[in-house]
């Protein structure tokens, strides 16, 4: 899938390519922002919930959902290994497996009745697999017409999607076949977002950002050199990425708005508000940072979870997922709050 800030040791457990095994970044503390105190919490906020979720029976520690991707608060989708789950009626449950032999690398939704994702072998994580294409109730099998591994996938409607692989290859879904396009890069790309079917977005290692406009996928002049892993936008002028650092364009020049984040994954809310998601949870908000941790798993004891995915729905309601099988809910009603895990564990505040 994604990988982080600084080249580390790839983990691949069960098809599935987890985060690098790396030394976790201090995160900076500005001298304008030192520690503060977090105000008290009204009593009907919104809090993060830890959610159990179906287990295949050869459960592990590296049991993960990877590309939360929320159509709204009662329907969204996501994939572990070689399965693809749907929540729906208030559960996430298993929609398909793929079965042995297979393993995904994305996923994007169009709606309920269709959208696509993308696999590769199990245990070869190099090696490419074909495109699903989910139609009619079913996930049907797509060629592929590259020979690296997809890494994400961007769809805009029915007919019309991208996607990009492991040396900058680009493709485009025309409604009936995907086709190979000019590529600017040879960088691995790990997400895109598009705004529109004429303006879109793509991030990468090496700060490698793309900008497609005027019909074509064009270099963006980057501040950083970190592995991009996320892309959010607002619009074609509010723009966010995670990958280590905290970036922002306001429509004219990419600005780094949070050094060292530990964030590698972003869900923006508004133009004011945005989760964003890795060794803990960090909060957006008017010009503040807010840092909140992570649970740790009773297993295995000295690997605190990482988390590898985030899609808010609404500035009510989210949902985050990690390693170790951490599945994590934002709302108000939810039964078995974390002991105050993420109203307690508020190490600092940094203001922007």
């Amino acid at each position: 899938m994604k990988t982080l800030g600084m080249l580390g040791l790839f983990l691949v457990v069960a098809g599935a390519l987890l985060l690098p095994v790396v030394a976790r970044p201090a995160p900076a503390q500005p001298a304008a922002a030192p520690l503060a105190a977090v105000a008290a919490r009204p009593a009907d906020a919104p809090t993060w919930h830890e959610v159990s979720t179906e287990k295949p029976a050869m459960y592990s520690p590296y049991y993960t959902m990877h590309d939360l991707d929320m159509l709204d608060e009662s329907s969204g989708w996501a994939w572990t290994d070689d399965c693809i789950l749907h929540y729906t009626g208030g559960e996430w449950t298993t929609q398909t497996c793929l079965g042995r032999g297979h393993s995904l690398t994305a996923l994007a939704m169009v709606s309920d009745e269709e959208g696509w994702a993308v696999e590769g072998p199990r245990f070869l994580p190099d090696a490419p697999g074909p495109f699903r294409h989910y139609t009619g109730g079913n996930w049907v099998e797509v060629t592929n017409p590259v020979t690296e591994v997809v890494s994400a996938i961007g769809v805009v409607s029915s007919d019309d999607g991208w996607a990009m692989a492991s040396y900058g290859e680009i493709m485009r879904y025309d409604g009936v076949a995907w086709q190979v396009v000019q590529s600017p890069t040879a960088e691995r790309m790990a997400d895109i977002e598009m705004v529109s079917a004429d303006e879109g977005w793509a991030v990468g290692d090496n700060g490698a950002i793309l900008h497609y406009a005027d019909d074509a996928w064009h270099v963006e002049t980057s501040p950083t050199t970190e592995h991009l892993t996320a892309i959010d936008a607002l619009s074609a002028t509010d723009v966010w990425v995670a990958g280590g650092v905290v970036l922002h364009y306001d429509g004219s020049s990419w600005q780094i708005v949070l050094p060292d984040s530990g964030s590698y994954f972003v869900s923006m809310v508004s133009a004011d508000e945005g989760w964003f998601a890795g060794y803990d949870l960090v909060h957006y908000l008017n010009g503040q940072w807010t840092s909140m941790e992570l649970p740790r798993p009773p297993w295995p004891a000295s690997e605190p979870p990482v988390l590898v995915s985030i899609d808010m729905v609404s500035a009510e309601e989210g949902w985050a997922s990690g390693t170790t099988g951490l599945l994590l809910h934002y709302t108000h009603d939810h039964i078995g709050v974390l002991d105050g895990a993420f109203t307690g564990f508020l190490p600092s505040v940094r203001s922007q």
